[in-house]
């Protein structure tokens, strides 16, 4: 039983939800940011000033969500971004720390 508990293959892509937040991601791994209804991502790359807005696209079960994929994360260091549901943006920041293969995240089950 120990056995089989001990040797999970690690998830591919991660997903962050206000109940469960990711805080930090190690490389080769995707992120997808959902929520169960419509919003737009407004986002930055390491802190520059550069925003960027996407709006989220409807998935399965109700799950609406933006996807980056580990290319697209890989090089970064930060991702942080805020979400407008309708007219109304939300009043905080979250940050997503991005670890490069040298750094490796606390494994969580």
């Amino acid at each position: 039983m120990t056995e089989y508990l001990s040797t999970h293959p690690a998830a591919r892509a991660w997903h962050w939800r206000n109940e469960t937040p990711v805080n930090e991601l190690d490389p080769g791994h995707s992120l997808r940011i959902e929520a169960e209804q419509p919003f737009t991502l407004r986002y930055v790359w390491d802190g520059q000033a550069e925003r960027h807005e996407v709006a989220a696209r409807s998935g399965v079960f109700g799950i609406w969500s933006v996807s980056f994929s580990a290319s697209e994360l890989s090089g970064k260091q930060r991702l942080s971004f805020t979400r407008c549901f309708g007219d109304d943006w939300q009043d905080r920041e979250h940050t997503v720390t991005l670890h490069t293969p040298e750094q490796k995240a606390v494994t969580r089950i």
